[in-house]
């Protein structure tokens, strides 16, 4: 990972180097170390939900290990000062951008609708989080629930049903929202039963369990008329949540 001789500053639990930015995060009660680490040359990637957006801190706010808001600002942070370093005059990274996003992020991958921590097992598979939900849910009330989860709110009616089945909460990573969108130009497109399932299943798999990022859509696969609706839709009922919290 990191040569000893190297020139290195450490902000919480992360080494800038001459070589980019490497984990010394300990994790979970065994205090398991987490080897991550970022290239100097891959510092610049930004991520598809936004132009100037680090796609280096939108991946790490979804991380398990990443189980504080105080971990979460000093990645941040440790991100920053890499690009900084490297690229002193650069024009890519919005940093002020970044921050935000990342800080919502990781707000919607850690915090339970009603605003308790979220608490992973090490580990943890990121798609395991709703199916724990519900379970620890349905354990409480001692009952089955059938409603459409909220989330389900933001997406076209004649899709709900299909979503329920196929479908990712989008709190779940920030990716989640991207493979909805494919399993809709897909359902748009004719797939239905098991074709469909086993798309979701690919999508989910490649864009959140291995977080590669998500090809565009093309627009005979999903009109922008309906990508820009379902969008809206999406911002409208974040707003809506932010509001009932704040009340």
């Amino acid at each position: 990972m990191t040569d000893d001789k190297s020139d290195t500053t450490k902000i919480g639990d992360w080494l800038i180097t001459d070589d980019g930015l490497d984990s010394c995060v300990k994790a979970g009660p065994d205090r398991v170390n987490i080897e991550y680490f970022i290239e100097r040359e891959r510092l610049l990637k930004q991520h598809h939900s936004a132009a100037g957006v680090s796609d280096w801190t939108m991946q790490l706010a979804s991380k398990s290990w990443i189980d504080t808001p105080a971990a979460n600002t000093a990645m941040i942070d440790a991100v920053e000062a890499a690009i900084r370093k490297h690229y002193p005059n650069q024009a890519v990274i919005d940093f002020d951008a970044t921050r935000a996003a990342a800080e919502r992020a990781w707000h919607s991958t850690h915090q339970r609708p009603f605003g308790q921590t979220y608490e992973y097992e090490l580990g943890e598979p990121t798609l395991a989080r709703p199916t724990r939900e519900r379970a620890e849910r349905a354990a409480a009330t001692d009952s089955i629930d059938c409603s459409d989860p909220p989330w389900l709110d933001a997406y076209p009616a004649e899709h709900r049903a299909m979503l329920r089945q196929y479908g990712v909460d989008p709190a779940v990573h920030p990716d989640a929202h991207a493979c909805n969108l494919r399993v809709i130009a897909e359902a748009e497109a004719g797939a239905t039963g098991e074709e469909l399932a086993r798309r979701a299943e690919g999508h989910q798999r490649a864009y959140i369990l291995e977080e590669e990022k998500p090809n565009p859509i093309d627009d005979e696969d999903l009109p922008a008329a309906v990508e820009f609706e379902i969008e809206e839709r999406i911002e409208d009922a974040r707003h809506l949540r932010h509001m009932e919290r704040t009340k």
